[in-house]
């Protein structure tokens, strides 16, 4: 079934004949990855309640069911959270929010920009 195979100082080193190093790796203070650490929360507290990530986020099922496709496959909550945070007021803006590539942006990037300049102003 594949998987993984002892070599010959694997097996010495089951066995105890040769000694076993391992080194963990050393976990850095800072953001641990991806979008999730500072998307979700910022200087405000968490985007989870704001309106506008309320409206983005039933927009995107609104399109998901219209699709019928889950609604991360139209924009995972990390990138609604970044709008959020950005207000993209144009496809340039839109088009630098993580999350975003030239398919999602050439799709979806209008209607949310549309969106996001309604409930803004």
């Amino acid at each position: 079934h594949g998987g993984l195979k002892f070599g010959e100082t694997g097996w010495a080193a089951l066995h105890g004949e040769v000694p076993f190093v391992f080194r963990a790796k050393e976990r850095s203070a800072g953001r641990r990855g991806g979008l999730r650490n500072d998307a979700a929360t910022g200087p405000a507290g968490s985007l989870a309640n704001d309106p506008l990530f309320q409206a983005l986020r039933a927009l995107r099922s609104e399109l998901a069911r219209e699709q019928n496709v889950p609604p991360y496959v139209i924009f995972h909550d990390a990138t609604l959270m970044e709008m959020v945070r950005r207000k993209p007021a144009d496809l340039t803006a839109m088009s630098r929010v993580p999350g975003v590539g030239r398919r999602k942006l050439d799709r979806y990037g209008a209607i949310f920009v549309a969106a996001i300049a309604k409930l803004v102003t």
